[in-house]
């Protein structure tokens, strides 16, 4: 057993540390677009640690020793580990940019955009019983690693962690989580490569391996390759893909982003770092453990078992540390993702539809603090430890995910059609789940997918009538209005215009969609990026009034004057400073930002910054500067 006092001081200082973060970023918070997205801020490094990081997540950390004891070290690494990994580089490859175009804060609300209300409240509903076993998943991971290193009960254990996590990120948001997420990174990494180093060179465990048979058979292992129950190589597979693409965890870190380029950018290095850097050590972990801690214990407490007995002390609370601030940093961005959920699907839509982001600050904190008590229950009581959490939340993300992709690929998908898929797809999981067969004959991500994307296919070719039918607004009002302002300044993406209204993103589809009824809007496409892209016609242009000199001539380079005046600013004195663009353009402190993007959108302003975004004028920009004071 290790000493406590040093256990109790070295866990003691990370979590002033991860509370100290949180207190500083707190300072950065004006709007729930702070509290959830980081402003839209986080660059593509940034992105890649925070996502590559989640490969050292507890659940993560307690699954792939305990697979390749159970299963061996390749169906490990390469079925559970990598299969995780290359999902995530398809998913920004495939969706990355789409997410950060549609301006939306959660999958559900980005349903709602396209398809209806009755979807976006079911996707809701999955997304927050998904996301709350993802956030259990971790916590019941390191608490189960910890209990053979520090001799604490599990419970106790739950309690304690989930209170840490739950005071930074509710102080600092998604500010904090993320800079978590790179702390972690920076502290755990180095650990495990120093302790795999110090184990190789006492041991020769693959000499030693046959010796412990009672639970490998082989390095290769025996995993199953096309048996549909879990764990089995095509079931894993479809399991992280749906994981992936149907989480809210994973869009809101790529709706935080700074640009499309960063959220592509950001998932595909941060799968490629985690397959090259981390997911190999963690299995690896699996066999020393077989070599050197006799007895049969649970494969699930190999981590701990191997840091408690075959560690000096400094290393083993260096990894005890370690897997801490994996295990919070993973579980708040899953906090994250179901506080966003609650607030935007849910509260924002249903109770303050016209509240300011402002006003939203203070309801997304007590957002947090109710799914962070739900979590800790559901760690405490749900059977079957981290593994068998993830594999469930990966259920509940099964329709979502069979959804979201039709709505970027296949245009006939109608409202009806994905409601009726959606919610069969919900009820026949909950059912399977509750049944014998998801262990024995199929999991319930097949059931998922497979129901889902039949009744949903089944009905939208029913339903083909629906893509006909018009807007239910009836006349042009002032948000109308509002909207086609932001397309003539050249805010073209759906999330350049969400962000420029600061509304619920369902509302303005709906505006839009009159508009392009109408004739005053037009859309790029019907799929991908296209379907997210409008321009205004010259119909719609006619309905706003003139511009004058100083808009005309900044409209030529799709400047609005206050993005002239603030494009002048930075090139003439270099001064970044929020406050100071603010008095120059006469734009409010709080909305300065998406002035910013759109003027970086347009190549007027080259960004940087590894944590907060800085700027200075391009070439292009000071040209355009140049014309404009001619």
């Amino acid at each position: 057993m290790l000493p406590q006092w040093m256990l109790i001081l070295s866990v003691f200082g990370f979590l002033i540390l991860v509370i100290w973060i949180g207190r500083i970023t707190s300072k950065w918070i004006e709007s729930s677009s702070d509290f959830f997205v980081t402003g839209r801020e986080i660059s593509l490094l940034i992105n890649a640690c925070a996502i590559g990081g989640i490969g050292l997540s507890a659940s993560v950390v307690a699954a792939m020793p305990m697979f390749s004891i159970t299963l061996g070290f390749w169906p490990s690494f390469l079925f559970y580990g990598s299969m995780w990994a290359v999902a995530v580089i398809i998913y920004g490859l495939t969706i990355g940019g789409f997410i950060r175009r549609t301006g939306a804060y959660t999958i559900s609300e980005w349903l709602g955009m396209r398809l209806s209300t009755n979807t976006r409240i079911i996707c809701a509903t999955c997304q927050l019983l998904g996301t709350i076993s993802v956030m259990a998943a971790n916590i019941a991971g390191i608490s189960a690693v910890l209990v053979p290193v520090t001799g604490y009960p599990y419970v106790l254990n739950v309690l304690a962690i989930t209170g840490t996590f739950l005071v930074y990120t509710f102080l600092g948001g998604m500010w904090a989580v993320t800079i978590v997420d790179v702390a972690h990174i920076i502290i755990g990494m180095p650990a495990y490569y120093i302790v795999i180093s110090l184990l190789l060179a006492k041991t020769n465990f693959l000499a030693n391996l046959p010796g412990a048979d009672w639970r490998l058979y082989s390095l290769t292992g025996h995993m199953p390759l096309f048996r549909l129950t879990f764990p089995s190589m095509i079931t894993m597979g479809l399991t992280w893909l749906v994981f992936v693409f149907g989480s809210q965890y994973y869009w809101i870190r790529l709706t935080s982003a700074r640009s499309e380029r960063g959220a592509i950018g950001g998932a595909v290095w941060g799968g490629v770092g985690a397959m090259i850097f981390i997911l190999g050590p963690l299995a690896l972990l699996g066999l020393f453990a077989l070599d050197l801690i006799p007895g049969q214990w649970a494969p699930a407490q190999a981590w701990g078992q191997l840091v408690g007995h075959s560690l000096s002390s400094v290393m083993a609370v260096w990894m005890i540390v370690a897997v801490l601030g994996a295990s919070m940093s993973t579980a708040s961005t899953a906090l994250m993702g179901t506080s966003s959920t609650a607030m935007r699907d849910f509260y924002q839509r249903f109770f303050r539809p016209k509240a300011t982001p402002q006003e939203l600050i203070n309801p997304s904190r007590v957002a947090v603090l109710a799914a962070g008590a739900l979590t800790a229950l559901l760690a405490i009581f749900y059977p079957g430890g981290a593994a068998w959490l993830l594999a469930v939340a990966a259920a509940w993300f099964g329709p979502p995910a069979v959804i979201l992709v039709l709505t970027i690929y296949w245009p006939r998908i109608t409202p009806t059609g994905s409601f009726a898929g959606i919610i069969v797809g919900l009820i026949a999981t909950v059912a399977w789940q509750l049944g014998p067969y998801w262990q024995t004959t199929m999991h319930m991500i097949w059931v998922a997918v497979g129901v889902t994307l039949a009744v949903t296919a089944v009905v939208s070719f029913l339903t083909q009538s629906e893509l006909g039918r018009e807007s239910l607004t009836t006349e042009l009002d002032e948000y109308h209005r509002q909207l086609m302002s932001l397309l003539r300044q050249g805010r073209t993406t759906l999330g350049a215009v969400v962000d420029g209204m600061k509304v619920d993103g369902e509302r303005i589809y709906h505006y839009l969609q009159y508009l392009m009824d109408m004739g005053y809007v037009k859309r790029e496409g019907k799929t991908r990026l296209a379907q997210v892209t409008f321009s205004l016609t010259s119909k719609g242009n006619d309905m706003l009034p003139p511009l004058s000199t100083e808009e005309e001539l900044s409209a030529r380079f799709a400047l609005t004057p206050a993005d002239a005046a603030i494009l002048k600013y930075i090139a003439t004195t270099n001064d970044f400073d929020a406050a100071s663009l603010s008095k120059a353009s006469g734009v409010a402190k709080s909305n300065i930002n998406q002035n910013i993007i759109h003027l970086v959108t347009h190549g007027y302003l080259l960004e940087a910054g590894l944590w907060r975004r800085t700027v200075k004028a391009s070439p292009q920009g000071r040209e355009i500067v140049n014309k404009l004071s001619i």
